[in-house]
């Protein structure tokens, strides 16, 4: 597992504003909907999707609290209940990690 800061960096070089993420947890793969990438800042991005009527932020440290549970998330480990104790993001920061696991591993 790379460490967070090498993934955020990943993010912040990859991800571009107006990308649409595919929304992707565990339990139901891919469900169809996306996550639109509103904003990239240092420590922010800012996304809507969904029943997300305005932008929402969601921070470095909130992803880097997901990411460091995401392994066992993935493997199904953990539950999505567990992980929605430590964030409100869990849809956009899933969706994102996934996102970038898939577009690198095509790169490859």
């Amino acid at each position: 597992m790379a460490g967070f800061n090498e993934v955020w960096s990943e993010i912040q070089t990859h991800l571009t504003k107006g990308a649409e993420i595919p929304n992707w947890g565990y339990e139901e793969g891919y469900t169809g909907n996306v996550t639109l990438i509103v904003g990239k800042y240092y420590d922010v991005i800012e996304v809507t999707g969904g029943r997300t009527v305005k932008p929402r932020d969601v921070t470095r440290p909130d992803f880097k609290k997901v990411y460091e549970v995401w392994d066992r998330y993935k493997q199904g480990l953990t539950s999505r209940e567990e992980i929605q104790q430590i964030s409100r993001n869990t849809t956009y920061i899933f969706s994102i990690l996934r996102w970038l696991e898939t577009s690198q591993g095509a790169q490859s």
